[in-house]
Formats: C-alpha cells, structure tokens, sequence
C-alpha cells in the first residue's frame, strides 16, 4: 500500500509542483523526465485528495488552467487575456480548494502559488520560442547549410564527406573530388549539393 498523503496542503504543493513540471516538459523538452515525475505528482496528490473528506472538485479548475497554459505554450501564444484566464482558474481552484477544507496553510500556499505561478509562463515562452528558433540538431535537416568535400563524382551524383560521414549526393553542377559542397536540401537519404563558394 503506497503511502498518500493526508493534508490538504500537501495535496496542493503535490499538484502544483505537477503542474509547474509538466509546463517545463511542454516548453522545454526533458526527454520525458519532467513529464513523468508530473505524471506521477498528479496522480498521488489527486487519489489523496478523492480518498479525503474535505471536496476536491475545485482542483479541476487547477487542471483547466494548466490545460490553457499548455495550450498557450504548445501554440508559441502571448494572449494576455487567456493566460489572465489560466491565472484566475488556477487561483479559484486552489484557494477555492483550501477554503472547502477550511485550511489556513492550505488558503496561504494556494494564494503563494497563485502569485508565482503566472510569472513563471512568460519566461517558459520565451525559451521555447528560443528552442524552436534554433536550426535542426538532429536528421537530416540538421545537413542543410553544412559544408562538405565531394570524395566520388560521375555526372550528377556522387559520394560527399559531411561532418565525417559519407553521403550519397547530387547537384545541378558537374563537381570534381576534392571540390568543396554546401547542403542545400535532400530527399530521403540523398543530399542535394551545390558548390562551396558560398559558404558564409
């Protein structure tokens, strides 16, 4: 039998510090880590809050507004007004909620992170908007604009060295070994290579 727990305001912090996780997980991907361990935050602070006699309808407004800030997040949004929305449910969800239980600590830790909370969505944006600036890491559209040294050539195809691997290439040019290349595209595995005097 899992350990779950009692107090109402621990429930709250479980669910916020939930919500707090799985807004990074959304902003800035952690491989799922952070995604998880809100997973598993929700799930505990919600079965202790069902399995209590204090109600825990008002948590629902809690996880409407972490809905809307995801939204919000997953859309690269501003919106003022919508996450003026998300603040406002998030914050009559859980002072709502300690009110129930007629909760001092519980009222004090949900208006804390009513305050803090909305604050922290403006710099999630921003860094995932930094993110998605970024150029491709990762596949193959991480080769577009690299530069390369054709190793085999015979009329339009050939074989490049790219950042140490070999690929199978074409170009609109004729191209001699040893010639210097830059990415311009590719389809499936090939790439589509022009002459490196362009390079920056």
């Amino acid at each position: 039998m899992f350990w779950l727990p009692e107090a109402p305001a621990v429930v709250l912090v479980a669910l916020t510090l939930s919500a707090a996780l799985f807004l990074v997980e959304v902003a800035l991907p952690t491989l799922g880590v952070a995604g998880f361990t809100s997973l598993a935050l929700a799930v505990v602070a919600l079965t202790a809050a069902g399995d209590q006699d204090q109600p825990w309808w008002p948590l629902l407004l809690v996880v409407a507004a972490v809905c809307l800030w995801t939204v919000l997040l997953a859309g690269q949004w501003a919106a003022p007004a919508y996450q003026l929305v998300a603040a406002g449910m998030f914050a009559a969800g859980s002072v709502g909620y300690g009110l129930l239980a007629r909760d001092p600590a519980t009222v004090a830790l949900a208006a804390g992170a009513s305050a803090v909370l909305p604050f922290c969505f403006s710099p999630l944006l921003r860094a995932a908007s930094r993110l998605r600036q970024l150029p491709p890491q990762l596949g193959m559209e991480a080769l577009v604009g690299r530069a390369g040294t054709v190793v085999r050539w015979s009329g339009s195809t050939g074989t490049v060295r790219v950042d140490g691997s070999l690929w199978s290439a074409r170009s609109r040019h004729p191209l001699r070994p040893g010639a210097e290349v830059v990415v311009e595209g590719f389809t499936g595995m090939t790439v589509h290579v022009t002459l490196g005097a362009h390079v920056p």
